[in-house]
């Protein structure tokens, strides 16, 4: 009799081990589970009255070393998705914060660094593309209503999110360099006024984008982390409007600097 009862007890611990998968976390928890009827009154004889049981649990996989190891990789799993969801959304914050502490920064010194829009009004186009791209990350990581249709992911894979994070933290890393090297020279729009002086050391002597490029670089890694249509379709508008951007930079450059930037283009490449 007893011998019957231990069979069915570890039929039912698979059972639960199959349901569960590896997200139990005690006996207990077990025990009480409402998809598996009559499991406690089974079992419950066996807390009490039979010394085997634990080698019921050790034999079924389910013995207080197992069940501690499940739960400590349970939450480094959970602490990883934490991790890689709010990820996105800390380096966005950390991203904007950069750009507007040093505009900041230089504006107490006397500096005016945002001249967006002053030479031409269609850069504030930009502006409603970055607006949607900030909402739908926000929307993506804490669930903020977006259309379905265009928020469903083309795929889920934790590499690629793992691959844009990574994309997203070396953007980070890259734009501070990049507002280092600028120093003065920082500028949000074309400066026509006070242009201060050419830099080339530092990040320029890799790019003569490197803004740009950790922009672009920033949002390739939050489509990799979202693949969805609002993100592709304002990574490819941004990239547009960067590219354009871009151009219109190298012509003032080029009219204000004459020949030093002339050599300078020809040492240093436009993105990387």
């Amino acid at each position: 009799m007893i011998k019957g009862k231990m069979d069915i007890c570890a039929k039912n611990f698979q059972m639960c081990k199959a349901h569960h998968g590896k997200g139990f976390q005690t006996v207990k928890s077990l025990i009480r589970e409402p998809k598996n009827p009559g499991f406690y009154s089974i079992l419950s004889p066996f807390l009490i009255e039979n010394r085997d049981f634990p080698a019921i649990l050790k034999k079924n996989g389910f013995g207080g070393g197992a069940i501690r190891v499940r739960n400590r990789k349970r939450n480094l799993r959970k602490e990883g998705i934490a991790l890689f969801r709010y990820g996105s959304a800390l380096v966005l914050l950390l991203f904007f914060a950069l750009l507007a502490g040093r505009s900041l920064m230089l504006h107490r010194r006397g500096i005016k660094a945002v001249v967006f829009g002053e030479t031409d009004k269609s850069d504030f186009l930009l502006i409603p593309i970055l607006l949607i791209f900030v909402y739908t990350v926000l929307a993506c990581t804490f669930g903020l209503p977006v259309p379905e249709a265009l928020a469903k992911p083309f795929w889920i894979s934790r590499i690629t999110r793992r691959i844009g994070l990574t994309l997203c933290m070396i953007a980070l890393i890259g734009f501070a360099a990049a507002l280092k090297s600028f120093g003065d020279s920082f500028r949000i729009g074309i400066d026509e006024k006070n242009p201060d002086r050419l830099v080339t050391s530092g990040m320029f002597a890799v790019s003569r984008n490197p803004i740009y490029v950790a922009f672009l670089l920033f949002f390739s890694g939050m489509f990799l982390q979202y693949p969805n249509w609002l993100l592709l379709g304002v990574l490819v508008l941004f990239a547009l409007a960067i590219r354009r951007q871009i151009l219109r930079e190298e012509a003032f450059l080029k009219a204000h600097y004459g020949k030093d930037y002339e050599d300078y283009c020809k040492r240093v490449r436009r993105y990387l």
